[in-house]
């Protein structure tokens, strides 16, 4: 099998910028390669360099004021536009036109699963937020976020992000809506007609909603001065508080409890000394006793 290897043994000088001559191609095997003695394959009859290689080139807005060229390292051009990928396959001489159209597919799945996220979220509240009644003399089961004001307004705050009217259009026109029951749903279908016949005034409400829901999470979840930033910092607070209160009273009653000690030891030796007294008491008091005839 031919094998490519440098020249062995001598040593090239850089041409033009940075570049070397194109290294032999030698026949032979490994070992031959190695000692020099492979046959170079270029120098034989009908070798030859077809082409060397180089990067990709495509002209834009040819023939016009803007015209310019773009190179690859690849046949693809990368960012030509906002999102837009070139990938060419031949060279051409004639000038080629590129129709770039909305993807209403990706459109309609993108919206979907944003609204899928916050569905998601909304859900989670809702059971943290449950109760569960047990039965008679048995405790009543609470989540994690029953009773919490702050969880509860952000609820509230996101729900009237996705469902509250853009101007005077509701969200629902676009396959945004809210059922009887509270939960969040989003019709791929009604969003894909709407885009269809208005893409303007859709992506517009679209945004409209995307934005008040942006405002609404930043409002509760900046790192700084977010509601439920202050929230976990103020319960955070209160724990420490609390801890630090548990410590002063382990300290308090471990100081009772010294002295309680201390106390009942001093009792303990006094009540030794008065059974010790009691003892030589009754003896003395049998000694001055006649015994009975």
């Amino acid at each position: 099998m031919p094998t490519a290897s440098p020249c062995r043994g001598c040593r090239s000088p850089r041409t033009g910028r940075g570049r070397r001559p194109l290294s032999p191609l030698h026949r032979g095997s490994a070992a031959d390669v190695a000692a020099g003695t492979g046959d170079d394959v270029t120098t034989e009859t009908g070798a030859a360099i077809v082409a060397r290689g180089t990067d990709a080139v495509i002209r834009l807005f040819a023939g016009t004021a803007a015209e310019q060229s773009v190179t690859s390292s690849s046949n693809t051009f990368v960012g030509i536009g906002e999102g837009v990928d070139i990938t060419v396959r031949a060279t051409s001489t004639q000038p080629v036109t590129v129709t770039v159209a909305a993807d209403g597919k990706a459109q309609s799945d993108t919206a979907a699963a944003f609204i899928k996220d916050i569905a998601a979220l909304l859900t989670r509240i809702d059971n943290g937020s449950k109760a569960t009644v047990a039965a008679p003399g048995s405790a009543t089961t609470l989540g994690v976020f029953t009773g919490d004001s702050t969880v509860r307004s952000l609820r509230g705050a996101l729900a009237s992000a996705v469902q509250s009217p853009v101007g005077s259009v509701s969200p629902s026109t676009i396959g945004i809506s809210v059922d009887k029951f509270g939960a969040l749903s989003f019709d791929q279908e009604k969003f894909a007609a709407a885009m269809r016949a208005d893409p303007a005034a859709t992506q517009a409400m679209f945004s409209a909603v995307a934005d008040r829901v942006q405002a609404s999470t930043t409002q509760y979840s900046d790192k700084y001065d977010g509601l439920l930033t202050q929230r976990i910092t103020g319960q955070q607070s209160e724990v420490r508080s609390l801890q630090q209160q548990v410590e002063r009273m382990d300290l308090r009653l471990d100081m009772r409890r010294a002295t309680l000690e201390r106390t009942y030891s001093a009792m303990e030796v006094r009540l030794s000394g008065l059974q010790s007294q009691s003892s030589w008491l009754t003896s003395q008091l049998a000694a001055l006793t006649p015994p009975s005839q």
